[in-house]
This record gives C-alpha cells, sequence and structure tokens, in this order.
C-alpha cells in the first residue's frame, strides 16, 4: 500500500486531478518515507498490523470510547474517558469554574444598572413605551421631534405648529418606535403624518448605508402629489443646507419610457435616498428587473402603506388565487430584512393607514396570515369594531350629501336619443338603531361581497356595443342635468369619477361635441384648478379621474362629485374615500366637528342643503332592487348621509313592496321591541359568522 504508514490526523486532498493523479502520489510516497513525523516514532509492519487488529471497525472504536467513559474499558488501552481526566485535573477544573463565576458575578453587580435601565425601558408593554402625554394641551411639532432645522422648514410650509388629532396620536407612537395599523377619518392629514415622521427619522450607523424610510401607495398619482408636498418643504430649507434633493427623496412610478429610465437613471446616481416614495407594481417591476443591489431596500427601518385598505379586498385579501401587488411587496421586502443582515437593529417599523370603516377582519387577517408585523412592538390605533357593528360616530362629513340620479333612455328613436332623468326615491332612515341593523344584515343577500359577485357576472355577459351606448346615455344625462333649469351644476367646476373600465378620453370626446369642455385629471397642472373661477380663456368645467386613482388625494377648493355608473364605487371603503376627497380651497384638513355621532345627522337640520355634493348617476336599465340596496346600506354605514334632489321629479315605477319583500330576512331587528342592543349587536355578528362560513 503507497499510503500505508500515514499518521490518523493526516488529511489527504479530497480532488486530485487527473494530469497530476500520478505525480501527486509520487511525491506524497517520497514525502512520507523520507520525512518521518515527529510526534509518531516510526513504527515497523509488524506493529502497524498488530495496531490495525486492536480496533478494526469504527463499531468496535465507538464501543471502546464508551466504555472508558462509563469506567468499564480496559485500562491498558490509550484512549481516557472524562473520569480518567477528572481525576487527574479536577482540583484545576475546579478552580477555573471558581475564578470564572466570580469574574461573572462581579461583571453583573458592576453593570446592573445598565441592564436593569435596558429591561425598563425594552421589556414594556407597548403602549408603555409611548413617550407623548397626550393629555396635554396644545402639543406642537417639537414634541414630537427634535430637529429644529426640519421643524423651521415644517412651519413654514403649514403656516402652523399644531398637529391634527389625528396627527397626535399616530406621531406619539411612530416617535416612540411603535409600530401599528392607524384607522383615520378622511381629512385628518394621514398622508402628511407619514411625511413628517419619514422626513425626521435618523438611520442608525450599524445599518450601514440603504434607504431609510419606504413609502408605498396606491396610484401613481398619489406619488406625485407626495412629491410635490415634499418638495415644497423641502424648499424651504435654507440653501446652504439644501444640497441634492434626490438624496432626499425619489419617487418611483410608472409612466412612459423617457421618465421611468429617468427614474432609474437618478436612483442609480443617489441609490440611497433618505425617502423612496414608490407604487407596488414599480418597485416590483424594478426589484424583479434590477434586484434587490439597485434598489437598496434590505435594511429598512421605516415602512409604511398609506390607505392600505383601499389595496386589497379587507376580507380576504390573503385567501384569493392571487395575491395584491402590495401583498407581494410586503412579503418579500420584509423577509428581505433577514436576509445579508449586517446589524442587529431591531425590526422595520411598520405602518398602515386604513379608513375608519375597516373592520376587525382585516386586522385578524394580518395576525394570522402574514410575518409583517413586530407584534411585541404593536399597538393598534382606532377602534375596530367587528363588521356587525354600527360606528360610534359618521364616516362621510356631515356637511356632504348625496343625489342619486337615474337616466331613463328612450330608443325607440333610431336617429336621436331621448333622456328622461329623476331622482331616485329616498331612503327612510328612520330613528331606530334596530331599523338600521336590519337593513344592513337581515339578509347576506345585501352583502357587499355578494353583490360585487352578482354585478361582475352581470358586467361580464354585457358586449362591447352595448358597454358604448350605456356609456353615451351616461354623459348624456350629466349633459341634461347640468343644462338643468335649476340645476346644482351649471356654471360650476366638477370632478367626474369613472371606473377604470371606461377610457377618459372618450368622456373628454363626448363632452366636447356637447360644447362642455373637460379634461383629464393632472396632479402636477390641476393642483388649483377648483379654486379658479372658470374663464374665457380657462372654461374647463369638469376633470376626469378613474376611480382607482382618487383615494387618497386632495382636491382644494372641490364642491362637486359626479359618480358616472355604478361602477364608480364598489364598496363601502370606495364611498367613504370619495366623501372624504372634498377640501376648502386653503386645503386645509376637514374639521373634526364635521364627523358626528353616528344617527345625529338626520336629527340636526336636516333640511339645510349640504355643502359638498355627490352627484350618482345611473341608468335605469343598469338599476335593479340589488343595486338599490347597495346604495341604502352605503348610506346607512357611511353615517346616514344626507340625501338631496337635483331633478325635481322623483321615480314614480318604483315598487316599495317588491324590493321590501326581496330584502326580507327570516329575522327582522325592527319587529322586536323587546331585544335589548347588546342582543342586536350579537345577533349582528351571528349573522356575518354564518355568512363567512
Amino acid at each position: 500500500m503507497i499510503y500505508r504508514g500515514i499518521p490518523s490526523c493526516t488529511r489527504l486532498p479530497t480532488r486530485i486531478s487527473i494530469r497530476n493523479l500520478f505525480t501527486s502520489s509520487i511525491s506524497l510516497h517520497r514525502n512520507i518515507t523520507a520525512t518521518p513525523n515527529p510526534s509518531h516514532p516510526k513504527r515497523n509492519n509488524e506493529q502497524l498490523d498488530i495496531d490495525h487488529n486492536l480496533i478494526n471497525d469504527d463499531n468496535a472504536l465507538l464501543d471502546t470510547i464508551l466504555n472508558e467513559e462509563s469506567g468499564q474499558g480496559s485500562q491498558d488501552h490509550e484512549l481516557k474517558g472524562t473520569q480518567y481526566w477528572r481525576k487527574q485535573y479536577g482540583k484545576q477544573i475546579n478552580k477555573v469554574n471558581r475564578t470564572l463565576n466570580q469574574r461573572l458575578e462581579s461583571h453583573l453587580k458592576k453593570n446592573m444598572g445598565a441592564i436593569k435601565s435596558y429591561n425598563e425601558t425594552y421589556k414594556k408593554a407597548p403602549i408603555d413605551r409611548v413617550k407623548i402625554d397626550l393629555s396635554k394641551e396644545d402639543l406642537k411639532f417639537g414634541d414630537y421631534y427634535k430637529n429644529d432645522v426640519l421643524l423651521r422648514c415644517l412651519r413654514s410650509y403649514l403656516t402652523s405648529d399644531t398637529p391634527t388629532d389625528f396627527q397626535k396620536r399616530l406621531l406619539s407612537l411612530t416617535s416612540s418606535y411603535l409600530s401599528t395599523i392607524a384607522k383615520g377619518d378622511q381629512g385628518s392629514g394621514r398622508s402628511l403624518a407619514l411625511i413628517i415622521h419619514a422626513l425626521f427619522l435618523k438611520r442608525s450607523r450599524r445599518r450601514g448605508p440603504g434607504i431609510t424610510s419606504l413609502l408605498i401607495l396606491r396610484s401613481n398619482e398619489a406619488v406625485i402629489q407626495y412629491r410635490k408636498i415634499i418638495n415644497d418643504i423641502y424648499l424651504h430649507l435654507p440653501e446652504s443646507q439644501r444640497g441634492e434633493s434626490a438624496k432626499l427623496a425619489q419617487f418611483l412610478y410608472r409612466s412612459d419610457k423617457d421618465t421611468e429610465a429617468q427614474q432609474q437613471k437618478t436612483l442609480a446616481m443617489f441609490p440611497t435616498p433618505h425617502i423612496l416614495v414608490t407604487t407596488p407594481n414599480r418597485l416590483l417591476d424594478l426589484l424583479s428587473s434590477r434586484g434587490m443591489d439597485f434598489v437598496k431596500v434590505n435594511s429598512l427601518p421605516f415602512i409604511a402603506v398609506d390607505d392600505f385598505d383601499t389595496m386589497v379586498d379587507v376580507n380576504n385579501f390573503l385567501g384569493g388565487k392571487t395575491e395584491p401587488p402590495v401583498v407581494q411587496l410586503l412579503n418579500y421586502v420584509v423577509k428581505l430584512q433577514d436576509y445579508r443582515r449586517s446589524h442587529n437593529e431591531p425590526h422595520p417599523q411598520i405602518i398602515f393607514t386604513v379608513s375608519a370603516c375597516t373592520s376587525d377582519s382585516l386586522l385578524e387577517e394580518i395576525k394570522e396570515g402574514t410575518k409583517w408585523f413586530d407584534w411585541n412592538k404593536f399597538v393598534p390605533m382606532g377602534s375596530f369594531e367587528s363588521a356587525g357593528e354600527l360606528p360610534y360616530t359618521n364616516y362621510i362629513p356631515s356637511n356632504v350629501g348625496l343625489s342619486t340620479v337615474l337616466i331613463n333612455p328612450d330608443l325607440s328613436n333610431e336617429k336621436t336619443l331621448k333622456l328622461t332623468l329623476t331622482d331616485m326615491v329616498k331612503f327612510e332612515y328612520g330613528d331606530d338603531i334596530r331599523v338600521w341593523l336590519d337593513k344592513l344584515y337581515r339578509t347576506s343577500k345585501g352583502h357587499d361581497a355578494y353583490y360585487q359577485r352578482e354585478r361582475k357576472i352581470k358586467r361580464a355577459s354585457i358586449t362591447k356595443e352595448v358597454k358604448k351606448i350605456e356609456l353615451v346615455v351616461l354623459v348624456g344625462g350629466l349633459v341634461k342635468l347640468v343644462m338643468g333649469k335649476n340645476s346644482d351644476l351649471k356654471g360650476k367646476k366638477a370632478l367626474i369619477v369613472h371606473s377604470d373600465e371606461v377610457n377618459g378620453f372618450n368622456i373628454q370626446q363626448f363632452l366636447f361635441n356637447t360644447n362642455i369642455p373637460s379634461r383629464i385629471y393632472n396632479v402636477n397642472r390641476d393642483a388649483d384648478f377648483f379654486t379658479q373661477p372658470i374663464t374665457e380663456e380657462e372654461n374647463t368645467q369638469f376633470l376626469t379621474i378613474n376611480s382607482s386613482a382618487l383615494s387618497g388625494l386632495t382636491f382644494k377648493g372641490l364642491d362637486n362629485i359626479i359618480l358616472l355608473g355604478m361602477d364608480s364605487i364598489k364598496s363601502a371603503a370606495n364611498f367613504v374615500s370619495v366623501g372624504g376627497r372634498f377640501r376648502d380651497a386653503d386645503s386645509s384638513p376637514i374639521d373634526d366637528s364635521l364627523y358626528k355621532d353616528f344617527g345625529s345627522v338626520i336629527k340636526d337640520s336636516a333640511e339645510v342643503p349640504p355643502e359638498k355634493r355627490i352627484f350618482l348617476l345611473s341608468s335605469k336599465f343598469d338599476f335593479t332592487h340589488s343595486e338599490r340596496n347597495f346604495i341604502e346600506r352605503l348610506c346607512i354605514r357611511s353615517g346616514l348621509i344626507k340625501q338631496f334632489g337635483s331633478v325635481g321629479s322623483v321615480e314614480t315605477e318604483f315598487d316599495k313592496l317588491s324590493y321590501e319583500r326581496e330584502f326580507s330576512g327570516d329575522y327582522q331587528y325592527s319587529l322586536h321591541d323587546g331585544v335589548s342592543p347588546a342582543e342586536v349587536m350579537e345577533y349582528s355578528e351571528e349573522l356575518e359568522k354564518n355568512y363567512k362560513e
């Protein structure tokens, strides 16, 4: 054997190339025979054979070791167990143990103050970590953050130093590095609160270079609006301290090739902006094409999603066939925080903002189905009622009203299209909680999910030609409404909201043919559109926008919104979002006093016309009892919204008895006067649970 006599501690290379196989063997044999190992005396072949026979296989060796440790083995063998070594060096081992224990106790006593301080700081319940006393009057932005330069910029931009009530509560959590899902009313300053925290947040050096804040928004228009706000705050910095704006914030959204190329070029030049604002789809595009080394989101201290409930189906966004883009992005980015981890900093702080109508089902689904949040540092913000409960306050400001206009086309004449407009019969809310719950939960047929499925099936069966005629009917009805003698829209600007299926250019062309100027909403150009009067030079009266882009946008001076067709609203959250788009000319947040206690709107000055108006237009051919019930439930859930007529004549063909019969259930709250409110709530929860099952 060539390798006979090699010491057991020697390790041969595991790979030898074919080219060097023979030379390596010869060289190795020469070295072994020529250079004896001083730690192993030279032995002849007879001795090697004897040693080999002592332990002829691995099993015998293992048995020998075990016997040696239990004291049963042969004392003549070279292997020694732990008992042997303890007998030989037991005193020295005990002395070392005593010395180490003494040093450990001394170190603990010396640092006990720091250990207690750490436990007091980090072992608290999440809510106990809030540093801000919310009972203090006149809280200012300076009570949350201490960067004087940024505070001066913020004061100059807002012309105020006082946060809204929502901002006070949210900033108290964010400044204490707590994660949350924050419920807030429309116009309460949710978006600005996220921007403020992102601007003031400091990045720990231990994280290394990277993007500090990732803000995820629903639409391109929302990203551009964020860009305008952040740039306006940035311009209030002294020129000597501004630097490169791309280092402060960058904005990613889908656009034309040149714009997207410029976005990538800027990100390549400045790969670690302090803030990155993006839509889910755009960031997924870049991560899939350029990778995480290009978009450095692997070490984020802060992740925020504005209007999260508008991006998903709040009742079942994890159980569908395909995950929404925002869910895909969050799954990837949050997992990425533990990949190539080179620091010991905390899990990213994550903030979701949602509308006031969000129920506890969203919170439960996130807890059970995701690993996004560090629940040890999580505090929910707002009251997450179950789906079967009524809210404490109305979701839509009390100065907003709804008018539902039905368009009845006469198609008997092929040359001309005659349209007849009527106001829908107003709903009778009543003044009893049992009546409201009866209308909402008396049957599962009136549930949002049921309506959406039914509506989807209905729309899928309609041909493109019929849909085109339907759009002509809707736009024609709008023109007739505007041209009416006593129209609330005559000579006034308005925002037209249409479904995502409709092309805004078609609406613009139809209106142009009737001498009503309009254009598609552009967030860069039309920020002050509704604050300016109609003139001969600028005679545009309407702006058009699709419903998915509406969420989160603010429109200064907006007083009128036109919903073109039933598909322009698809859920209660969508309708609540529409009702929160109105702003005064100064674009200030909506006054908290406009969100009154639930049910008070129908009692307080019900005959006073609303200041802000929503006009819902629907073709009579596309309006059944199902659509009527959907609108009634929207009106109740949003806070018993005011209803007003805009045509002057009310529909005469409505069969109320047939309508009530179609949506009657086996149980009716209103028929049981002895039922307590607690029992009503309990039964409504059972209805919701049974429907889900």
